[in-house]
């Protein structure tokens, strides 16, 4: 019983998320093949939860403390992203190798995402491009 209504509230979610919303949810791989991350709804958003790391670590860098034990399987790396354009969000981003959150954006163009965190007002970014795997 259980199942059956987290698959409902599952369904629920997408089919209430713009088209281009749906267009990015999946499994994407980074650039160097390192890191695999699920982009999935949330909380009226998108998502993306890393789901694979090549070399499973801690979040060591975590600004917070309490977090620094816990493995970056299950992550997430951006979170609360709103549609802002097609095929564009914007939103937050966690950056696992300083354990800090940003600005974050994505762009998808066909199979290939870009993600991008970005301090001082979007005057610094750094990003990574990401590629559909499912």
């Amino acid at each position: 019983m259980r199942l059956a209504i987290a698959a409902c509230a599952a369904f629920l979610s997408i089919s209430v998320l713009p088209a281009s919303a749906q267009k990015a949810l999946g499994e994407w791989q980074s650039e160097t093949g390192t890191t695999r991350m699920r982009v999935a709804p949330c909380r009226g958003g998108l998502c993306g939860t890393i789901t694979w790391l090549q070399q499973p670590r801690l979040d060591v860098n975590n600004a917070s403390a309490r977090l620094r034990s816990r493995p970056l399987v299950g992550t997430r790396l951006f979170f609360d992203m709103r549609p802002n354009g097609t095929n564009r969000w914007t939103g937050r981003a966690y950056v696992p190798s300083d354990g800090q959150s940003y600005t974050g954006r994505m762009t998808m163009d066909g199979n290939k995402l870009q993600a991008v965190a970005c301090s001082l007002g979007g005057t610094m970014c750094s990003g990574n491009l990401w590629t559909r795997i499912k």
